[in-house]
């Protein structure tokens, strides 16, 4: 009888220790649900892992968030993507019936593109953040513009755009700041997404 007691309590813990094993490889993990609106191409994708960065994952995301126009890639920075990552999961722990898909309007954009944008009468910064790998406009699928927004403001470190009829959120890695200007992030309540 003490035999067998032994052994639930030895098969308790090994099953304890796989699962906590699991659970701590799967949190070591970093991925990314995309959906590039353009091409139509997804991925879902590790591009982070043990606080190292994955280059097959990079590749793979620096693709799909290629300019289209133009077919041209160049390296998206890391430091964008963990911001798009953070969103997510406080998206996620939020609201947890929500599947989280990014669903990208605009990742790089050459130079050349977005100057023939700004003579088509478009609104793209001259020095634009696209065009340095830096920003990446979304929309998640369920989840409000609004909701995104203040999500993106209260998680990172960098701009944010709203843009409200085009029903899209921009986030980048350069300084933090915020537009349009009718929109005030002193209002945001971030103490609900923490």
């Amino acid at each position: 009888m003490q035999r067998n007691a032994t052994g639930i309590a030895s098969a308790l813990t090994l099953g304890c220790a796989l699962a906590f094993n699991t659970a701590s490889a799967a949190a070591a993990e970093q991925s990314l649900h995309l959906h590039n609106l353009h091409t139509k191409e997804t991925i879902n994708v590790v591009y982070k892992r043990d606080g190292k960065y994955v280059p097959a994952g990079l590749k793979q995301i620096n693709h799909l968030l290629r300019d289209h126009r133009r077919n041209e890639e160049t390296q998206i920075n890391p430091k964008t993507l963990d911001r798009l990552y953070d969103i997510g999961q406080t998206v996620k722990r939020n609201y947890p019936s929500i599947a989280i898909k990014f669903e990208i309007i605009s990742g790089y954009r050459a130079l050349q593109t977005n100057n023939a944008l700004i003579a088509a009468g478009g609104s793209q910064g001259k020095d634009s953040q696209h065009t340095h790998g830096n920003a990446i406009d979304f929309r998640i699928p369920g989840v409000r513009t609004e909701t995104s927004r203040d999500v993106a403001w209260c998680t990172g470190s960098g701009g944010v755009g709203y843009y409200k009829q085009d029903g899209f959120v921009h986030i980048d890695t350069a300084r933090k700041r915020f537009w349009p200007a009718n929109w005030n992030p002193a209002h945001v309540n971030c103490a609900k997404f923490k």
